[in-house]
């Protein structure tokens, strides 16, 4: 999966940015008709449309984002680059979102709550 831009900055509360992904095999061959999930792991700062993408400050502050495709593959921004992470499960991920910045919660397609770090 390929995420751009691969990093922002939003001066203003209110301000927008929208994020966009494409998903690629292996070799690098764009994969049509995929679906993506955004998600802000802290939404004091930033919220995201989990649909279109597009994020909104709320407060000054650094924020995660993440993205999956197809409810698979979980994308996490550290403030450099876009890095997959593993889920840990192969349940359809409903939800992903970040208390302070210690640890990371996801809610699975039948309700079970992982917590990551």
């Amino acid at each position: 999966m390929v995420v751009a831009p691969a990093g922002a900055t939003i001066t203003t509360a209110g301000g927008t940015q929208p994020f966009t992904a494409e998903a690629r095999d292996d070799e690098g061959t764009v994969l049509s008709g995929k679906t993506f999930t955004w998600a802000s792991l802290n939404s004091n700062v930033a919220m995201i449309n989990s649909t279109t993408g597009v994020a909104t400050a709320v407060a000054s502050g650094q924020v995660t984002v993440s993205a999956t495709v197809d409810k698979v593959t979980v994308l996490r921004y550290d403030g450099t680059s876009w890095n997959a992470i593993m889920s840990g499960t192969t349940l359809i991920l409903r939800g992903v979102w970040r208390f302070g910045t210690s640890s990371a919660y996801a809610v699975g397609s039948d309700g079970t709550i992982l917590l990551g770090s």
